[in-house]
């Protein structure tokens, strides 16, 4: 299932993502969305340590 991020665009799950933290975008993989589309279960890697979380649409782009 396709979901929409931000800025409208698809995101599949395995896409390569941006994840926004403070003004800062590292890359990320969205493993897949939530029930209802709001959020996406996305692993990043940030300050050295790769973390696996629930993200709302608003802080993940996809990657160019």
């Amino acid at each position: 299932m396709a979901t929409l991020d931000a800025l409208g665009s698809p995101v599949q799950p395995n896409s390569p993502v941006l994840v926004e933290f403070d003004g800062e975008s590292v890359p990320g993989l969205v493993l897949k969305a939530n029930a209802d589309g709001t959020s996406l279960l996305v692993t990043f890697e940030r300050e050295g340590r790769v973390s696996t979380s629930w993200l709302p649409l608003d802080a993940v782009r996809p990657a160019p």
